[in-house]
């Protein structure tokens, strides 16, 4: 997305109270789903057509190098939720099989098989329904300074300083080089913790009662 698709996204968003819905959803509230530039979206009527309508489409990236500026990343725990599914391809909201049934052999629900499935550029993560965009966005990655700034305004403009989790708005809104910077911090400190589990586990295998 170019920064100002952000921006009017980021509007749109708080404009619905902070609700990231899916295409039914908003044309069940009478949404316009048509933008300014005449389209409906990436793939609208493939989605209505299979079902994926219901979802909203998201996608797992391995590392912060496979994506550039222009997206949204959102946390982890949405993943956690019963009604999320992933495939390793875009299925384009599709659950079933040749027969009709649900395909629980493409999907991926361990983490191994989500590691995996986000090795593919075309993997999807559906959420059903719709998210609090509040409570579950990451960071939003600005290519330079001058869509950060623009970004943090609107924010503050409409009331919000801070989000949910105690972080400030530019604890979420900044350049992409420095979220890589967070999220190397963030890998380093998981294997560190990964190692101190590890070797602790090797003490108590080592302890005689």
């Amino acid at each position: 997305s170019t920064p100002n698709q952000v921006k009017d996204l980021v509007g749109y968003w708080m404009d619905q109270g902070g609700q990231v819905t899916c295409t039914t959803e908003r044309l069940r509230k009478g949404i316009n789903i048509i933008s300014s530039d005449g389209s409906t979206g990436m793939s609208t009527e493939d989605d209505i057509r299979t079902g994926g309508a219901d979802y909203f489409f998201t996608r797992l990236f391995r590392n912060t190098q496979m994506f550039s500026s222009g997206v949204f990343i959102f946390k982890k725990k949405l993943l956690m939720r019963a009604d999320t599914k992933h495939y390793g391809r875009d299925r384009y909201g599709d659950q079933k099989d040749e027969d009709g049934n649900e395909s629980k052999r493409e999907r991926n629900s361990t983490p191994k098989e989500l590691l995996k499935g986000s090795y593919q550029s075309d993997n999807e993560a559906i959420i059903k329904k719709s998210f609090d965009f509040f409570d579950n966005i990451d960071f939003i990655p600005c290519a330079d300074e001058d869509d950060v700034q623009d970004l943090i305004t609107l924010f503050k403009s409409r009331g919000y300083a801070k989000f949910p989790d105690g972080r400030r708005v530019e604890d979420v809104v900044m350049l992409k080089s420095e979220m890589d910077l967070i999220y190397e911090k963030r890998k380093r400190d998981l294997g560190s913790k990964y190692k101190d589990l590890r070797e602790k586990e090797d003490d108590d295998d080592g302890e005689v009662f």
